[in-house]
């Protein structure tokens, strides 16, 4: 029974400070968007045949307008977005990358692109 308890108790401990760190993390991560997103330059990768990247797409093009977003359709890029998505090696859809102070933060799959959508749209 002390075996059980002790086990709990130490799950508990140890799921308590993930969640901290986790939280640690996701905050610096949230300054560091807010600290760099009026410099910098945003891309969004998509295809139009993909369900998750319509849905994502009427949320950037709002952004678009004040952030200057430049959308990158994966079946027709340009020379710049084929720059990027081949130094990033971007192979899924959608990605969002923004770039600043020589740095890239990249964000795959529909739950990120959208936590930073949010965190965007928070900083207005």
């Amino acid at each position: 029974m002390l075996k059980k308890a002790l086990f709990y108790l130490l799950a508990v401990l140890v799921g308590a400070t993930v969640a901290v760190v986790g939280n640690i993390y996701y905050q610096e991560e949230q300054g560091s968007i807010a600290n760099i997103i009026g410099d910098a330059d945003i891309y969004y990768f998509y295809s139009d045949y993909c369900h998750y990247c319509q849905q994502v797409k009427p949320y950037i093009e709002v952004l678009a307008e004040k952030y200057g977003i430049k959308f990158c359709n994966v079946a027709e890029m340009d020379e710049n977005c084929s720059k990027i998505s081949s130094s990033l090696n971007i192979k899924y859809v959608p990605t969002l990358v923004i770039s600043a102070e020589e740095k890239n933060y990249v964000f795959v799959g529909y739950k990120e692109v959208m936590d930073v959508i949010n965190t965007i749209k928070g900083l207005k």
